[in-house]
């Protein structure tokens, strides 16, 4: 099955585990888990008549309460689950850019492309928009939420998101066009990500950047 364990597993090429709960760090009691990783928390708020950052701060408070300890704690990623949004709603789900904290409401926590695109947002990467000039219409990764509301979810990252991630690192190549001159030329066999492990492409790049020396540069994998 596809859960956010095996699709952060997969797109890192193994270089990222997930970890329910805090690893057994000595800060926690065990006991405080209704689940593995899970906490349930109530809070003494009307979410109805509350916004959602007035809710999690709330649930931030309670669970301090709860377990001792400043949220994130021994905790790398924690993600916060509402039982609905009421109040300035339209969202599934959002996340803070080189964070720890991700919010989902009603069932959008279920969902692997919801959670591997606020996941991202943690991992410090922005929505992948698409030549219309739109924030989410690149499709081509799950910054661009192609997959909102799928059962699957088995997609990862764009070309920029996946050179800005450092997965690949060992396997990317940055060309400088702008450099040479008119006549330039040059050609470069590449693999999409789903071949980096394969035994036979191992000495060829999967993500190419091409450095302008603008704001604007281009990747390509």
């Amino acid at each position: 099955p596809v859960n956010l364990k095996s699709q952060l597993h997969d797109c890192s090429m193994g270089k990222l585990t997930v970890i329910p709960g805090d690893n057994n760090s000595g800060k926690i009691d065990q006991n405080k888990y209704a689940a593995p990783g899970v906490i349930e928390i109530n809070i003494d708020l009307d979410i109805m008549m509350n916004d959602r950052y007035v809710i999690h701060n709330e649930v931030s408070k309670e669970v301090k309460d709860y377990l001792g300890i400043d949220l994130p704690g021994p905790y790398q990623h924690v993600m916060y689950v509402i039982e609905k949004c009421y109040v300035g709603c339209g969202w599934a789900a959002y996340a803070y850019i080189d964070s720890w904290m991700s919010v989902y409401q009603k069932d959008n926590y279920k969902h692997v492309g919801v959670q591997v695109h606020e996941l991202g947002h943690n991992f410090d990467l922005a929505h992948s928009g698409g030549l219309d000039g739109k924030q989410y219409t690149d499709h081509t990764g799950l910054m661009g939420n192609p997959l909102y509301k799928d059962d699957i979810g088995k997609m990862c990252y764009n070309a920029a998101k996946n050179w800005q991630i450092g997965w690949y690192n060992d396997r990317t190549v940055t060309l400088y066009p702008r450099r040479e001159g008119n006549d330039w030329s040059t050609s470069l066999t590449m693999v999409g990500i789903a071949d980096y492990l394969n035994p036979t492409t191992q000495s060829l790049r999967v993500v190419l950047k091409l450095e302008t020396g603008t704001l604007n540069d281009y990747f390509i994998g």
